[in-house]
């Protein structure tokens, strides 16, 4: 897959046709899954892929914004070991899973949910883990198209751009990269000569709750590290971060290199403000 092709291009859908999906791209979809790399690769984790058949009525008031379910031809469901940082790893594999979709011509949405357990026995899915992501797929009804995209060599420190929907601007790539100390500005020109440009650049569209992006990274020495504002579910903030931290790490390792995510705090003083906290941080 050519991920910097995928993330420029693809958005979360909600309402989708009534069109069956091929048994063959499930078993695809499967079997990446099977093979892919996870965020904390010491997680047991498991997936379902289950046609609707009139689940969405049985799950509605449990799952969905305010208990209104999606209707979704499909869903797609990420189980989890309860371990540190099982959410950050959970939202890491539920948005691959969501990238994989769009390479083979799906569309998806994650799917809020109140009461995991309660989904799996509508569902009739027997299993000790946790469910940790939802999402509905299937051929989306809409298609919107990303304004304000910079081309290949153009300079990504000035560009701005959002959806066609009018949904939020992202931020520029200098308002969300500190240089060594927070608040303090990472230049292009800097990010350019380490190379990290591109990964940071895409790093911006990841999807976030309510799209709240709520990322930062610093860059400090031979680390980059990644600092999340504290929003109002843990869960989301978890999910959010293991977003981020996919889109960087797929866009890296097609530019410059492979990386691992250490989760946790990292040594030194960075003047991170108590609204913000740091989750994660890799070698660079």
């Amino acid at each position: 897959m050519n991920y910097q092709d995928l993330i420029k291009e693809k958005h979360s859908v909600r309402e989708y046709k009534n069109k069956k999906v091929d048994a063959k791209i499930i078993k695809e979809l499967n079997n990446f899954m099977s093979i892919s790399k996870s965020l904390v690769s010491d997680i047991k984790t498991s997936y379902e892929f289950v046609e609707n058949n009139g689940i969405s009525e049985k799950l509605n008031g449990i799952c969905g914004y305010k208990g209104i379910m999606i209707e979704a031809p499909y869903y797609a469901l990420v189980y989890s070991e309860k371990k540190p940082y099982y959410l950050e790893n959970g939202g890491y594999l539920g948005e691959l899973i969501s990238l994989k979709l769009f390479e083979r011509g799906l569309d998806s949405c994650f799917i809020t949910f109140s009461d995991g357990a309660k989904v799996s026995e509508i569902l009739g899915i027997d299993t000790d883990l946790e469910l940790v992501a939802l999402l509905g797929f299937g051929y989306g009804k809409t298609s919107k198209s990303i304004f304000g995209f910079t081309k290949t060599g153009g300079n990504y420190s000035k560009a701005k751009f959002g959806l066609d929907d009018n949904t939020k601007e992202k931020y520029k790539l200098t308002e969300m990269v500190y240089d060594g100390k927070w608040g303090v500005e990472a230049s292009y020109d800097m990010l350019a000569n380490r190379m990290l440009e591109m990964p940071l650049f895409y790093s911006r569209l990841a999807p976030s709750s309510y799209n709240r992006q709520p990322w930062k990274f610093i860059l400090a020495d031979d680390r980059i590290i990644l600092a999340m504002e504290k929003g109002n579910s843990s869960y989301n903030d978890a999910v959010d971060a293991g977003i981020q931290m996919l889109y960087f790490d797929l866009v890296i390792a097609e530019t410059l290199m492979e990386i691992k995510w250490t989760m946790g705090e990292t040594e030194g003083d960075f003047d991170v403000p108590d609204t913000h906290e740091i989750v994660a941080f890799a070698r660079i």
